[in-house]
């Protein structure tokens, strides 16, 4: 796996194809983009354009079939999968619409999670949790479980988590899709601090709010930018 000095994320000439029942299914064809360091960046387009598959490609939850990824100075276009958990663990976040937290975890643990896979004592890690908690107006819900949450909730703690952790790279896939219209401006208003602090923001959505307070918004139209 290649690193290089660079915060950023440069693709160039992403393509990706899946089989399915009915023939191949081309998600990405000839994609390249560039975001800058501490940038935050809107990837909007209709359902099955393409920006999932990129999200995944970018958090290494996808391998890379052809054309490049540096994202943050990995190279992901030659990772195998334990490099790209170290890679999740380390460099990117990943904020999901399905919020992804553990069930038997209360919200401070969820939150701590990051810090613990990274070396930190649970116990530090769990103080460090309930403040960013605190940060976000969650900290009466400090010792609930997820099913014990709204949607709205449960996404502020995926974002608390995506904070915490201090990674430079942040991809949201989806963010506000299940939130409404008060509680989708707070996670905005979230992701915007964290590019603020100089984590590199991608979002990936259809919702024009999300776009409003990008620096830059760029569209993906069957797997191509345009």
């Amino acid at each position: 796996m290649t690193h290089l000095p660079t915060t950023g994320v440069v693709l160039q000439d992403l393509s990706h194809t899946f089989d399915s029942p009915t023939g191949p299914v081309h998600a990405l064809r000839g994609l390249s983009l560039d975001v800058a360091p501490g940038e935050m960046v809107v990837v909007k387009g209709v359902s099955g354009s393409g920006k999932s598959t990129l999200i995944g490609i970018l958090a290494g939850l996808i391998s890379v079939q052809h054309g490049s990824a540096m994202c943050c100075g990995t190279d992901l276009s030659v990772a195998d999968r334990a490099d790209r958990a170290y890679y999740r663990r380390h460099t990117a976040s990943v904020i999901f619409q399905e919020y992804n937290l553990i069930s038997s975890l209360t919200a401070e643990e969820n939150v701590a999670v990051p810090l613990a896979l990274t070396g930190t004592r649970f116990t530090a890690a769990r103080t460090r949790a309930r403040r960013a908690l605190e940060d976000i107006g969650l900290d009466g819900l400090a010792d609930r479980f997820p099913g014990e949450m709204s949607g709205g909730q449960r996404q502020r703690v995926a974002i608390a988590r995506a904070m915490i952790s201090r990674k430079p790279l942040v991809l949201a896939d989806e963010p506000t899709g299940a939130l409404d219209r008060h509680t989708a401006a707070l996670v905005v208003a979230m992701l915007r601090d964290l590019s603020h602090r100089g984590c590199t923001v991608i979002a990936a959505t259809h919702d024009p709010a999300v776009g409003d307070q990008a620096d830059r918004v760029v569209e993906i139209v069957d797997g191509c930018l345009h």
